[in-house]
């Protein structure tokens, strides 16, 4: 199938509009699929992406230690009449753990979104794809995980028609 990726009029220019295509046409030729930017292709390609301004998300983190248990040290002196004496002895138990307290958390989390749609010209341009990427994290640079949300984007690609897929992947951002 012969496709070209087309700009929004918003990303004609953009640098970083680029780099994600040049990532998104790598994975459709990955699939078979050929380039036709000059001719007439089979279907058109469209991108879009965002990210949100970020929510303040705060909470608590807990802190584990010991809780109970050990070696007690006891001393004293007994008074008794004319006679004193001096004692010392020793308790232990076995030691317990769990939380001892907590500290709170602040972050900002931001919602970044990645959608492509593919249409078919030959079909008087009938939407035969439609996928989009959500994903939250703290960066709020969307080029740190535009790599990751492209290749979520195209696992299981085309998919089964009308059906969500969800994939799951943990990021440091």
């Amino acid at each position: 199938m012969s496709f070209n990726l087309i700009p929004l009029e918003s990303q004609k220019g953009s640098l970083e509009f680029s780099a994600y295509a040049q990532r998104v046409i790598s994975k459709l030729q990955a699939f078979g699929w050929r380039l036709e930017a000059t001719h007439d292709p089979d279907v058109i390609v469209f991108i879009s992406y965002g990210i949100g301004d970020g929510k303040s998300v705060s909470g608590s983190m807990p802190i584990f230690g010991q809780t109970s248990g050990g070696t007690s040290y006891t001393s004293g002196s007994i008074y008794t009449g004319s006679h004193s004496a001096t004692f010392s002895a020793s308790t232990s138990s076995p030691p317990t753990f769990g939380q001892v307290g907590a500290i709170p958390i602040h972050s900002t989390k931001y919602t970044r979104t990645l959608v492509m749609k593919i249409y078919d010209l030959k079909q008087n341009n009938k939407t035969i794809f439609e996928g989009s990427v959500v994903s939250t994290g703290s960066s709020s640079q969307i080029a740190e995980v535009m790599p990751n949300m492209i290749n979520a984007l195209f696992k299981k690609f085309p998919g089964e028609s009308g059906k969500t897929i969800t994939v799951e992947e943990t990021l440091a951002k």
